[in-house]
């Protein structure tokens, strides 16, 4: 699809109103669109107050079926809560940063611990129901797993919920109690409810073991956290996600702000919320994620494109192109002609730099 806007004053007797680039991209982006190209030009009528922006979006396809499926989920799929969409994204969080601990039966799945599902989905869900922001309809009192023990965790670090950890006393007690609730509430619940398109098939199928038993010892490690079970992903859908993750969690993390502010009584802004979703504490996160135009927010590194050790200027815009495991390639923008430092035969090779 492509789009054309249109910049400067309007003609007599046509009313135009204004549309920004910034917004387009909010827009595509909230809707999974891939912006391919951004080109800036100039009228072709010479009118000197008149520039033009030109955008090419597309929905973004692996050829496997994967995004679009993944697609379906995320913004088609009937949701009672926020659980599709957490599950969605800890299985990706997995996918990007603890791919190791997976374990491929058969040619068509790969098994998940779910201890390891489950752990993520408590660190994913801590902060904002500590804050109180609505994951349900009627209130977070009726989120299953957010019981005594998952609140008894508030006092823990998010990075001490991590893989490796040891746990003693009251807070080895609570952490195996939080495990457990948040299996037993992704087994009955997105497990079971995330369907093929048309089939009442579970995509995620679970299997769960034995009950583990209650102890005041234990260690966040590779046969504790397959004690609770196996959750399946479909090999394309993973391959999907651990390539793509950069692209697929900001469209994940929109629409979850989307449905947080349906069940708002007050009004949060927007940021605020896309803040807390996006926080911190289920693994490293991106920086940039392609065709999503993500604003970096002040502090925060900047990625400065080198090409042949020449940094571009600042002012010009970035978009990016190919996701990378863990990161997004960024490519510029054609720049407006009036630009002069910018030598397009020079592009050759490209490195990243991170400055404050």
């Amino acid at each position: 699809m492509m789009l054309s806007l249109r910049h400067g004053p309007p003609p007599a007797g046509r009313p135009m109103h204004p549309a920004q680039l910034g917004e387009v991209e909010q827009l595509a982006q909230q809707h999974g669109l891939q912006i391919v190209s951004v080109q800036h030009h100039r009228d072709a009528g010479n009118r000197p107050d008149i520039t033009w922006d030109v955008l090419w979006l597309r929905l973004p396809d692996d050829g496997t079926g994967a995004l679009p499926l993944l697609r379906h989920i995320v913004f088609k799929d009937q949701k009672s809560s926020t659980y599709k969409l957490a599950l969605l994204r800890v299985l990706i969080r997995i996918a990007d940063s603890t791919a190791g601990l997976v374990r491929q039966e058969d040619e068509d799945h790969v098994d998940l611990p779910l201890g390891l599902v489950a752990l993520f989905w408590v660190r994913a869900f801590r902060q904002l129901v500590a804050e109180d922001l609505p994951q349900h309809p009627k209130g977070n009192k009726h989120l299953s797993f957010a019981k005594g023990a998952f609140h008894r965790l508030a006092d823990c670090s998010p990075y001490d919920l991590r893989i490796g950890q040891h746990f003693a006393g009251v807070d080895a007690e609570s952490l195996l109690a939080a495990i457990r609730a948040a299996v037993n509430c992704i087994r009955k619940m997105p497990a079971t409810y995330i369907t093929y398109p048309g089939s009442s098939d579970p995509v995620f199928p679970t299997q769960r073991k034995h009950s583990v038993r209650v102890r005041d010892n234990l260690r966040l490690d590779e046969s504790f956290l397959w004690s609770f079970g196996t959750l399946s992903v479909p090999v394309h859908l993973w391959r999907a996600m651990s390539r793509y993750a950069p692209w697929i969690e900001p469209a994940i993390l929109n629409e979850w702000v989307n449905v947080m502010r349906g069940y708002e009584q007050a009004s949060t802004p927007w940021d605020k919320l896309h803040e807390r979703v996006a926080l911190v504490g289920t693994g490293p996160r991106h920086k940039f994620g392609p065709a999503t135009g993500r604003r970096r927010a002040p502090g925060q590194l900047r990625a400065i494109l080198r090409m042949d050790g020449a940094t571009l200027e600042e002012h010009l815009r970035y978009r990016p192109l190919l996701p990378i495991r863990g990161m997004a390639m960024q490519r510029s923008v054609e720049p407006a002609a009036e630009l002069p430092d910018y030598e397009p035969q020079q592009r050759r090779s490209a490195s990243f730099t991170a400055r404050p």
